[in-house]
C-alpha cells in the first residue's frame, strides 16, 4: 500500500526534479559549452549560479562542472548541483545536492577547413541527491546527444543540437518519479499543487536546439531557440524556450557569463531562468582565446630565420644546413636567395682549386672569391 504524501511533500518532490537542472537545460541534462566554443572538446572549469522563479516557489543552485579534453577528438564532463528551494506559500526551505552526471563526447566528423564539425556524445544522470529531501529526481537516465557546428562566416558560429532523454527505474525514486510524473492523486493535490503538474519533465523526451553566437574582440553574443518534446510519461509539448547569452573575456582564458531562458509557448515549467557564473579554459594555443576568429593552425614548414617571412616555404625542397649551398647557383631563385642568407653561399675551403672544387660551375664572383 502506497503512503500519503502530503501536498508540501508532494510540491517538494516534484519541485526538486525541475531544480536539479543545470544551467544550460530548461528540463535537466544540457550541454556545457559556451556558445563561443561550440563544436570543440576542450578542456573548462565553469562555476555557475542560477535562480528560477516560478508561480509559488523560487530556486537556486550553485552548479561546478568541469570538461576535460585529453585529445582534440574526445572530452569527457561532470557537473553536479547544490539546490535550495523557498516555497512562497509558507516559506519552508529545502537544499542539498542534486544528481551527478557525466558526459562523454567526441568529433564524429570534421570538414577538411574545419568549418563544419559534428559532435555525438551520451549524458548519464545518477541519482546521488536525497530524493526523500527533494533535492534529487531519484532515478537513472541517459541522454545521448547530436551537435552540429557551423562556422558561418570569421566571426559567426551556427549549431544545432538533438538530445534524446531516457528516464530509468531504480536509484531510490519515490512513486511519484517512476512514470513521468503524471500520477493523477487528485485526493491529494490542492490548487497550489495542481500547477505543478505541468513542470517535471518526462520520462522520455526529446529536445532539439538552434543557436547563433556572434564572436566579438572581447565577448561574445549567443541566441538559442529550443523546444522540448515529452515523447512519453507525460506526452506533449513541453516548452518552447527563447536564451539569450553574453560572456565578456575577463583574460584570455576566462570569461565572465550570463545566460537567460524564457519559455514562450508550450507548457509552461517556469517563469524564467538566470544564470551567471565564470569559466576558465585551460590547455588552449597561446595565441587564442575563447572569441579568436583564427582557425586551427595547419602544419608548416620551419622556414630559415634569414627568409622573409612572406617568402614561400615548400618542405621538400628545404635543404639541410649540411649541404654544399652552391649548387644549383645558377638558378636566380636560389641565387637571389643565396644573397639574403648567413652565411655566404659557398663555404670557404683551404684545400687548393681543382677541378672538382665544391663551387665549379658558379657564376657569382663573390663565390668564386670565396673559394681563393
Amino acid at each position: 500500500m502506497k503512503r500519503k504524501q502530503s501536498p508540501i511533500s508532494s510540491l517538494v518532490a516534484v519541485l526538486a526534479i525541475l531544480f536539479a537542472a543545470p544551467p544550460k537545460a530548461q528540463a535537466h541534462h544540457g550541454c556545457n559549452t559556451p556558445g563561443a566554443l561550440w563544436g570543440q572538446n576542450v578542456n573548462l572549469l565553469r562555476l555557475d549560479a542560477q535562480s528560477k522563479v516560478f508561480g509559488t516557489h523560487q530556486a537556486l543552485s550553485l552548479v561546478p562542472s568541469i570538461s576535460y579534453a585529453p585529445f582534440d577528438f574526445l572530452s569527457v564532463g561532470a557537473r553536479l548541483p547544490y539546490s535550495q528551494m523557498t516555497i512562497t506559500q509558507n516559506g519552508q526551505q529545502v537544499s542539498g545536492l542534486g544528481d551527478l552526471e557525466l558526459n562523454l563526447q567526441g568529433t564524429a566528423f570534421k570538414s577538411s577547413n574545419n568549418k563544419f564539425v559534428m559532435l555525438l556524445g551520451s549524458e548519464f544522470e545518477i541519482p546521488t541527491g536525497d530524493s526523500v529531501a527533494g533535492t534529487s529526481g531519484g532515478h537513472y537516465a541517459i541522454t545521448p546527444h547530436a551537435t552540429l557546428a557551423f562556422r558561418l562566416a570569421k566571426r559567426w558560429l551556427l549549431a544545432s543540437a538533438t538530445q534524446y532523454t531516457y528516464g530509468l527505474e531504480g536509484g531510490g525514486s519515490s512513486d511519484h518519479h517512476d512514470d513521468g510524473h503524471d500520477h493523477s492523486h487528485d485526493h491529494h493535490h490542492d490548487d497550489a499543487t495542481n500547477s505543478y503538474a505541468l513542470s517535471p519533465h518526462s520520462t522520455q523526451e526529446l529536445k532539439t536546439s538552434l543557436g547563433a553566437s556572434y564572436l566579438g574582440k572581447d565577448g561574445y553574443v549567443t541566441v538559442i531557440g529550443e523546444a522540448i518534446y515529452g515523447v512519453s510519461g507525460p506526452q506533449g509539448l513541453g516548452p518552447v524556450s527563447v536564451i539569450l547569452e553574453t560572456g565578456i573575456n575577463l583574460t584570455k582564458d576566462l570569461v565572465a557569463n550570463w545566460r537567460i531562458a524564457m519559455p514562450v509557448a508550450g507548457e509552461i515549467r517556469e517563469s524564467w531562468t538566470i544564470t551567471s557564473g565564470v569559466i576558465w579554459r585551460w590547455g588552449a594555443d597561446a595565441d587564442t582565446t575563447f572569441t579568436s576568429t583564427q582557425q586551427p593552425k595547419q602544419e608548416v614548414c620551419d622556414c630559415p630565420s634569414e627568409v622573409p617571412s612572406d617568402a614561400a616555404c615548400a618542405c621538400p625542397s628545404q635543404a639541410s644546413s649540411e649541404e654544399p649551398a652552391c649548387e644549383g647557383c645558377e638558378n636566380p631563385a636560389q641565387k637571389e636567395q643565396a644573397e639574403t642568407s648567413s652565411p655566404a653561399p659557398c663555404k670557404k675551403t683551404t684545400e687548393p682549386k681543382t677541378s672538382d672544387a665544391p663551387c665549379e660551375g658558379c657564376d657569382n664572383p663573390n663565390q668564386e672569391k670565396a673559394t681563393e
